[in-house]
């Protein structure tokens, strides 16, 4: 049986610095703080990371496991993550958070920021991209150049399209050669020009 991958990894910490003024001075109550949770979901390889999408919880003292489940549950299940592993998520911030709120040196404070990073391999993704990107392309306009001189290029493979190829317009207007456009969106998820989201796997919640 071949070994299980797993393309989640995370690093759990505290940083003051994503809370704004009004929340550092807030005026919970000390015995039962509150947390701001930022999750982060990076995309990641061997030579690369990048933030790919991001959310923000609160969690209430007296309720953290429900409040992960309503809020964080969710996302995690948005970026693929298996069921376990989410399980094994919540359980350790909910342990690290208790941490933060029975630290003695911690006493007295009303709201505790904890940073979620999750890397996720490319390799969770591959299947996704490719599927999305083979429907995606069959919807877009598609036209064959019948011009003789056509000056833009395939901002992908730089080349001016020729009498008798296909290109492919995409939803900001932009076009690629049809087969570079197919391509490129199995590992892009974003017009090569201007950005413009084209696929959904990696959009904002």
């Amino acid at each position: 049986m071949p070994p299980i991958v797993d393309h989640y990894h995370w690093d759990i910490h505290s940083d003051y610095t994503i809370l704004t003024p009004s929340q550092l001075s807030s005026g919970g109550d000390p015995d039962k703080p509150d947390f701001l949770v930022q999750f982060r979901a990076y995309r990641s390889n061997t030579t690369s990371r990048h933030l790919v999408t991001s959310k923000i919880a609160i969690l209430r003292f007296d309720s953290i496991i429900t409040d992960l489940n309503n809020s964080a549950s969710p996302f995690f299940r948005y970026l693929g993550m298996p069921e376990e592993r989410q399980v094994n998520l919540v359980d350790e911030i909910s342990f690290f958070a208790d941490g933060l709120a029975m630290d003695i040196s911690n006493a007295g404070e009303t709201m505790f920021p904890i940073v979620v990073s999750i890397d996720i391999s490319d390799d969770a993704y591959v299947d996704d991209f490719q599927e999305e990107a083979a429907e995606l392309i069959k919807e877009l306009e598609k036209v064959v150049v019948n011009e003789e001189d056509y000056y833009e290029q395939c901002p992908i493979c730089l080349d001016r399209p020729s009498t008798g190829e296909e290109i492919t317009y995409m939803p900001c207007s932009h076009f690629c050669h049809s087969n570079c456009l197919l391509k490129w969106f199995q590992k892009n998820a974003s017009c090569p020009l201007c950005r413009f989201q084209c696929l959904t796997i990696f959009s904002q919640i």
